[in-house]
């Protein structure tokens, strides 16, 4: 008995071996935070911009320290979910408005809500609801550049990045931290500004040139000037009603039985 291997010890050496990774991959993704960061400080800059724009004070060293400090805490708080990429930008949310500690509590109740917990534990089924959600709203509202653009490229990952992220890779700070506030409380904002993103592209920087299209899409921001005014004139006359979306997550969960029903009569 005294040779055989104690398996607490082996669920011990998995577990830690699970935190390094965590941690390598909080170090992978802290670099593209911080770049974020850069990105939209170059930004207010550009465009001259002129806002109460919490980033322009941050000292990069310093929040690249914070940040990897709040994510291997939550690591280590919940190891059964760990870190997942994308994490990293809704911590810095947090943490710029809080001190290390608030952070993190904000932080780890955020991630307790169960639409990004879902999300964020690759529930791939609530991921595929969430694109077939997404697609059939915009195949009804009939976009241009949208129908254009799914001609010819798949954008899922696009979609998929976007929710992740809730679109801090792709719009600027100050349209982001006002869209953040809201999907707190109101969850369908996520598809309303998808939907403003296509059709603020398709009004105000058309183009022919699909490739182009799809470069600007992930970061657009960073390629193309959001007048914020604009934007949320569009956002505004974007509603979609909480019921449009459960008809088709309940439209997609139908065709999902359809096709296991079809698999047990092949069979």
């Amino acid at each position: 008995m005294s040779n055989m291997p104690n398996s607490n010890a082996n669920i011990n050496l998995l577990q830690k071996f699970s935190v390094q990774k965590f941690f390598y991959q909080i170090l992978i993704d802290l670099d593209r935070t911080m770049y974020i960061i850069t990105k939209n400080k170059e930004y207010f800059a550009k465009y001259n911009i002129q806002t109460d724009n919490v980033l322009s004070s941050v000292n990069l060293s310093d929040m690249k320290k914070k940040l990897n400090t709040l994510l291997q805490m939550y690591v280590l708080f919940k190891p059964e979910l760990g870190y997942v990429q994308g994490m990293s930008y809704i911590a810095l949310v947090f943490l710029l408005y809080s001190n290390l500690e608030k952070a993190f509590v904000h932080f780890a109740n955020f991630m307790e809500r169960k639409d990004i917990y879902n999300l964020y534990s690759f529930n791939k089924e609530e991921i595929k609801i969430y694109i077939y959600t997404i697609k059939q709203i915009l195949t009804k509202r009939n976009i241009e550049v949208y129908k254009e653009i799914v001609k010819h490229y798949n954008i899922d990952n696009i979609f998929i990045q976007w929710i992740y992220t809730i679109f801090l890779t792709c719009l600027p700070f100050n349209i982001y931290i006002r869209l953040f506030d809201i999907y707190t409380f109101n969850e369908k904002i996520i598809y309303e500004v998808i939907i403003c993103i296509f059709t603020y592209f398709n009004k105000y920087h058309p183009t022919d040139n699909v490739d182009i299209i799809i470069k600007d899409l992930s970061s657009f921001a960073f390629n193309s000037y959001i007048k914020e005014e604009k934007f949320w004139n569009l956002l505004k006359k974007i509603k979609i009603k909480k019921r449009k979306i459960l008809y088709y997550k309940d439209k997609y969960f139908n065709k999902m039985n359809s096709k296991d029903d079809d698999c047990s009569i092949e069979k």
